[in-house]
Parts: C-alpha cells; sequence; structure tokens
C-alpha cells in the first residue's frame, strides 16, 4: 500500500517558495485506479513529482508497504515506480518499439543490452496496450490518442508496483479520452498495480476510478467516487465557478442558483437530457417545487403556474420553455 505521512508539498526555492498542501494523508492499494482531482493549480501535478522523488516535500514523507519511499536512490525508484509526465521528452525518429524498450533500462545492464526477459516485457506491454501493429512506426507519424498510449506502455513495460500519470486524458478526443481511461482500469485488474493519475476529465474518471484523491486549497481528502459524492465533498471543488456537482450525472454542471425551481419525474435514460434542457432554460430542478415534468407511460406533461402542457417528444420541451419565458416577460 502506499501512504503519505503527514506530507507537506510546494516549493521551497525563495522568492517562490510556497506551501501547496500540509500534513497531506492519502494511501491507494494494489490494484487500485485512483484519480487526483483538484482545480488548476491547487497541487495535482506537484503532488505526483513529489511522489515521483523529482520534487522534495517539504514536511513528512511516504510509504510503499511499509517501507519510505526511497527518493534519494533513483534506481530504487525506478523499480518501484513509473512516472509518465505530461510533457514528453522529445525522441525524433524513435520507433513505439524503442520508446517502450527505454522503459526497461532499469532492468538491463549498464550497456543497455536486452535480455530474452526485456523482450517480452515489451512484446507484453505492446499488447497490452492495444498498439502491437504499430510497434515500427515513428512516434511522429501517430495521433495523439496512439502517442499516448506508447507512453503508458513504456511505463508498463517498467514493470514496477506502481504507475503515475499527469494528465494522461490531457488534448485527447471523448473517444481517446474513454480508451486511455479503460486502458488504465484494465492494468490495474489485469497487473494489479496501484495506478494514479491526475486528470481534468472529471465525470469520465469518476466512473472508472475505485479512490478519488480529491485536492482542495490546503486540504486532501479521499474515499470513493460515491463516499465523496455523498458527502458533498465535489461541490467545494469550484465554490465560485457556477459550477456544481450533479450526483444523478455522476459529473458537473451549469448552476443557476437564481433559476426557477422545477421537480422532475422522469425516467433514468430520459434525466440528463431533461435537466440539460432546463438548466439551459433558467430552470433548477427542486423536489419542493409546485411546477413540474413528468413522463408517463405516453408522453411528457409539464405544469408551469397551474398550466398543464402536454408534448410527446423531449426535444419539444425546449421551444416549450422559450415560448413560456417570452409569454412571461
Amino acid at each position: 500500500m502506499l501512504e503519505t505521512r503527514a506530507l507537506g508539498i510546494g516549493f521551497a526555492a525563495k522568492p517562490t517558495a510556497r506551501l501547496l498542501l500540509d500534513r497531506v494523508e492519502l494511501r491507494a492499494e494494489p490494484g487500485e485506479l485512483v484519480a487526483v482531482l483538484g482545480a488548476n493549480g491547487v497541487g495535482k501535478t506537484s503532488l505526483m513529482r513529489t511522489l515521483a522523488g523529482l520534487l522534495p516535500p517539504l514536511a513528512g514523507g511516504a510509504t510503499w508497504r511499509g517501507q519510505p519511499l526511497p527518493w534519494h536512490d533513483r534506481a530504487a525508484m525506478a523499480l518501484l515506480m513509473a512516472h509518465v509526465p505530461t510533457v514528453r521528452p522529445a525522441l525524433p525518429y524513435a520507433t513505439v518499439a524503442e520508446l517502450v524498450a527505454l522503459g526497461r533500462s532499469p532492468h538491463n545492464d549498464w550497456l543497455g543490452r536486452l535480455r530474452p526477459a526485456d523482450t517480452r516485457a515489451i512484446r507484453e506491454a505492446l499488447e497490452g496496450c492495444g498498439i502491437a501493429h504499430l510497434a515500427d512506426h515513428p512516434l511522429d507519424a501517430l495521433s495523439d490518442g496512439q502517442r499516448q498510449k506508447a507512453f503508458i506502455a513504456k511505463g508498463l513495460a517498467q514493470d514496477t508496483p506502481l504507475l503515475l500519470l499527469d494528465e494522461p486524458t490531457a488534448f485527447l478526443d471523448l473517444a481517446n479520452k474513454h480508451e486511455t481511461l479503460a486502458l488504465l482500469r484494465q492494468l490495474c485488474d489485469r497487473h494489479r498495480k496501484a495506478v494514479l493519475f491526475t486528470t481534468h476529465d472529471l465525470g469520465p474518471s469518476l466512473r472508472v476510478a475505485d479512490r478519488v484523491w480529491l485536492l482542495l486549497p490546503g486540504q486532501a481528502l479521499q474515499g470513493s467516487p460515491e463516499a465523496l459524492a455523498e458527502q458533498g465533498a465535489y461541490d467545494r471543488l469550484f465554490p465560485n465557478g457556477g459550477l456544481r456537482f450533479d450526483s444523478s450525472l455522476a459529473d458537473f454542471a451549469p448552476h443557476a442558483p437564481d433559476g426557477r425551481p422545477i421537480r422532475l419525474l422522469c425516467p433514468a435514460d430520459q434525466m440528463a437530457w431533461a435537466k440539460i434542457i432546463l438548466n439551459r432554460n433558467h430552470f433548477t430542478t427542486s423536489d419542493l417545487s409546485e411546477d413540474y415534468l413528468a413522463h408517463g407511460s405516453e408522453a411528457w406533461r409539464l405544469g408551469l403556474g397551474g398550466v398543464l402542457h402536454r408534448f410527446e417528444r423531449l426535444s419539444q420541451l425546449d421551444a416549450l420553455l422559450k415560448q413560456q419565458i417570452r409569454t412571461n416577460n
């Protein structure tokens, strides 16, 4: 188990010295996928760099299976932890297989010679990340999603119990974001690795993570995604950003505190789009409102100000609400 103990994170060098997080107590178990969430500047990347031994801690420490992380022994750290940073090194003319082979460096002799075990680990990493067919392709010829998988494969080939990734879904399109997260989930399930990743893709990450490290200004919380939702912890992420966490969507949505309240009674498969349309038209859902939007066996019903409106398709709701707004104005 990875544990941080009264860990202080920040920058000691003057004149930019500052403490980002103090007395951080977090943990991650083998086989767990941990999403590290937080607003910009709160210390997500600094936490990952501190755990990887690239940024000195300001206080406290961290352990793996009860032993302190060997931050001062780079060779020992390379056998314990693979780190995939946001900024990738430039490797002109290198192929995918050559990049992944670099992950075997901690296991090679000083000449970097590959043994049969290294070749097998490289092949398994390429296959595990679904890019074996790209082994001989130059990195410069890959798409962003393929390149991301190549760097994850390098970390997998390093064969460490811990894998840290800083914003692995950044700059990817929606399909590649979900594919990358599914790959990280697979690495945990198949290889029993503890995988930690920072991200701003909050909704998708909450659907795959076992544990969340939620970084708030000066404070770090942890728990399962659903436990933190039940505690209302996600609402503290963007207190002044016009967003709130919607548990029915397991994602953040625009918050309209001055919106007209309305009760929403509809099937789960219609809930998300109904809320989006209501929010777009300055309504906010409330179980106490006399106005309501409901879906029966054959039609939708909208009760506003004591007037009942019926319509067949949810796509008709937007026009109806806009008409009501214009009438009231």
